[in-house]
């Protein structure tokens, strides 16, 4: 996600000095964080967060993202047949007909 967001904005890819040349790629940039470590990683989110905090870009806190991904095959035919049965039967118990 860093990457599209930084490859389509341009006060992004001047933030980053990537300016007019070849966006990194997400990989690149989990090796850069590697190499690095997370001890200057954190700071340089701090860093960023501080500097939008000040120009009151951002508030600063915290949020919390889960990013659970599960693998699985999906049967689209059956689940627009059980979402059709979902949505008729969530209709009927907003009208009062089923309890």
């Amino acid at each position: 996600m860093l990457e599209r967001e930084v490859r389509a904005n341009l006060v992004y890819r001047d933030f980053t000095r990537v300016g007019g040349t070849k966006m990194p790629d997400a990989k690149t940039m989990g090796r850069w964080g590697v190499a690095v470590g997370p001890v200057v990683v954190k700071q340089i989110h701090e860093r960023i967060v501080r500097i939008a905090r000040d120009h009151r870009v951002a508030e600063g806190r915290r949020m919390r993202i889960d990013t659970t991904v599960v693998e699985t095959h999906l049967d689209w035919k059956s689940r627009c047949e059980s979402f059709k049965t979902w949505l008729a039967r969530a209709g009927d118990v907003e009208r009062g007909s089923r309890a």
